[in-house]
């Protein structure tokens, strides 16, 4: 019987690996966890196993045990090939956590690793089950969810940012190979041949409306400012952060980040600028649009719902700060970027929104048009959207 974790996690390969794979079901799923020994007969038996499909761009399975370990199958989509290459490197990170104590830092954030398996294409981490996406812990009426949440965010961030600062991977002392990454979203409104022949009449809309808005040299301006620096998680979204809904405390021990497949050696604001993103789109959508309302009630109707979220922003950005150390103009420089990628970040949803439309939805419009207007005055938006007045120290 193959040990679990015995997979050998080195170099790239090539999608070739991922195409002999077969994809598991719930009931396939069964007997591959037997043979790779992570559970036994008795708790099949028992009735103490259940397996559901939570299948989105990669074939996702959840393992619930009433007693040991849940688990997280995860498995890249066959039909996608450079799925396979992120895929592998998330499977390496997992791995690097815990084989590699420079890695230590990501033990008790990302979850923990359980085995990987190269032939079948197949990772597994361990699953939680009674943790929930900060996206499901916010209500519904505009509050969003308790502000120590976002202090255990920032911290978590800082965490992994300091930690590895600095190091990069690669060069023969671990099988975890972190690439140097930017953000797509940098070209978006100038798109290369290859984005176009797959852009929707959406998304081609939202390239004219760029275009018009004179996106194209601000964007080049945020490539010019970006400075990598460390290990980023690279899709900081609300559900790739779990919490356990007894958390209530700053502390971060009580959250995990999942999801790690665009990690890579880059600019920490960017995963800064991601989680305050969150809060926006967040208010955006409990905005009940409909295609009647003026752009003057739609704006006030984000107005008024800013001041419920700006406070756990400015928890999110002062915890950030205090666990980095950071001051003076370094502060500065760093939350101008942040501010900055957060609008980014919204071009790259109002994208993914646009992804099998024919047309700009009202969300996509709001998320594209507050970026614009953010990157137009990054300054006032730091204060009156974002909430977040510093002195710098």
């Amino acid at each position: 019987m193959p040990k679990a974790g015995s997979g050998s996690v080195t170099g790239d390969g090539d999608s070739r690996v991922e195409g002999r794979a077969v994809l598991l079901t719930p009931r396939s799923a069964v007997k591959y966890l037997l043979d790779r020994g992570l559970i036994d007969i008795s708790t099949i038996v028992d009735g103490q196993l259940r397996i559901e499909d939570a299948s989105r761009r990669n074939r996702n399975l959840v393992v619930n045990r009433d007693a040991g370990p849940s688990y997280f199958i995860k498995q890249p989509d066959p039909s996608e090939p450079s799925s396979w290459l992120t895929f592998l490197r998330e499977a390496q990170l997992y791995a690097a956590t815990e084989e590699d104590v420079r890695f230590i830092a990501l033990r008790s954030i990302a979850p923990r690793f359980v085995d990987f398996d190269r032939d079948a294409a197949t990772l597994i981490i361990e699953c939680y089950p009674n943790y929930k996406g900060a996206g499901a812990i916010a209500s519904k009426n505009g509050d969003s969810h308790p502000p120590e949440i976002a202090q255990d965010l920032g911290n978590a961030m800082a965490s992994y940012h300091r930690a590895l600062s600095g190091l990069r991977i690669g060069d023969g002392t671990t099988n975890c190979r972190v690439v140097d990454w930017l953000p797509g979203v940098f070209d978006i409104a100038k798109p290369g041949p290859e984005t176009l022949r797959f852009a929707t009449e959406g998304q081609l809309e939202m390239i004219r409306r760029m275009q018009d808005a004179g996106a194209v040299p601000v964007l080049e301006e945020l490539r010019g400012l970006w400075t990598a620096s460390t290990l980023i998680h690279g899709d900081i979204k609300w559900d790739n952060v779990l919490i356990p809904p007894t958390s209530k405390s700053a502390d971060i021990r009580a959250l995990r980040l999942v999801d790690w497949e665009l990690a890579g050696y880059g600019d920490p604001a960017w995963d800064v600028g991601s989680a305050l993103h969150e809060y926006s789109v967040f208010v955006i959508n409990t905005i009940p649009l409909s295609d009647q309302d003026s752009p003057q009630q739609i704006t006030k109707a984000f107005a008024g719902r800013l001041p419920k979220v700006q406070p756990h922003m400015r928890a999110l950005w002062g915890a950030y700060a205090s666990a980095c150390a950071l001051t003076g103009n370094n502060r500065a420089l760093f939350l101008d970027r942040a501010v900055r990628f957060c609008a980014a970040r919204l071009i790259q949803t109002a994208w993914e929104w646009t992804r099998a439309t024919l047309t700009v939805s009202n969300q996509a419009a709001c998320f594209l048009q507050l970026a614009l207007n953010i990157l137009r005055r990054p300054q006032d938006a730091q204060v009156f959207v974002l909430g977040i007045v510093d002195d710098g120290s």
